[in-house]
């Protein structure tokens, strides 16, 4: 069991894409259900979901294959479809939510973000800032 931030992600990291795929379904479920509690409909919450997402893979600046991959595996549907069906709106209102959420809700879209991010068997330094800056 990790004893901190460096910790869990290490062990999220040294996980399989197929442990990696199963975890993060695991988190987009919980996050899927932490955004039907505060009242967003399906629609919204994939947009905002997929929003999110999208933000955390962007903070390397780069979209990786495995990224791409794990994405279109946990989602099961058309995730680039998706992500070009997205506008600002949906980044400033996924932006404005999560900052209104408990620690405990920040936490589970920050483990939804580090097994995305971990698919390339690495968090580089602005991924963990990123990771970090989700938490406060």
């Amino acid at each position: 069991m990790a004893n901190s931030l460096s910790e869990m992600i290490q062990e999220i990291v040294n996980k399989s894409y197929e442990e990696k795929v199963m975890g993060a379904k695991i988190a987009l479920g919980e996050c899927f259900g932490i955004l039907n509690r505060i009242g967003l409909e399906k629609e919204k919450s994939t947009m905002m979901l997929i929003t999110f997402l999208t933000a955390a893979v962007a903070v390397n600046g780069e979209f990786s294959a495995p990224e791409r991959r794990m994405l279109k595996d946990i989602f099961d549907d058309d995730f680039e479809g998706l992500v070009k069906a997205m506008d600002k709106k949906a980044f400033d209102m996924m932006n404005q939510m999560v900052d209104t959420l408990d620690g405990r809700d920040k936490a589970s879209f920050c483990l939804l973000a580090s097994f995305i991010l971990a698919v390339d068997d690495e968090i580089d330094a602005d991924e963990y800032k990123y990771l970090i800056k989700l938490l406060q």
